[in-house]
């Protein structure tokens, strides 16, 4: 899975360009506490029974979750991979530096 930084975040979700699908992967009530504007809740345990619903394989798709240190936006990344999505990118920072920018 390939991971991006905050500028490339950034730069992905632009006014005017294709956006990728924003994943948000911790617990919804973790979700409703902080999140990036334009994402969806789907905690990592959820993701493979709820993604096909919302997205195509050929769909970019960025996942997130708390922090660096935080391992459920990986597991989820992983899952999507499995399933056969190709462009899955993980947001390293998280939520935690989404808020500092």
């Amino acid at each position: 899975m390939k991971t991006i930084k905050l500028d490339e975040l950034t730069g992905m979700i632009e006014p005017g360009k294709k956006h990728p699908v924003l994943i948000n992967t911790l617990p919804n009530a973790e979700f409703q506490k902080a999140h990036i504007p334009g994402s969806i809740n789907i905690p990592a345990d959820q993701i493979a029974q709820k993604v096909s619903g919302l997205c195509s394989k050929n769909d970019w798709i960025v996942v997130y979750c708390a922090s660096p240190t935080c391992d459920a936006s990986h597991k989820a990344g992983q899952t999507l991979e499995r399933l056969g999505f190709k462009n899955v990118y993980r947001f390293e920072g998280g939520i935690e530096e989404w808020r500092r920018q």
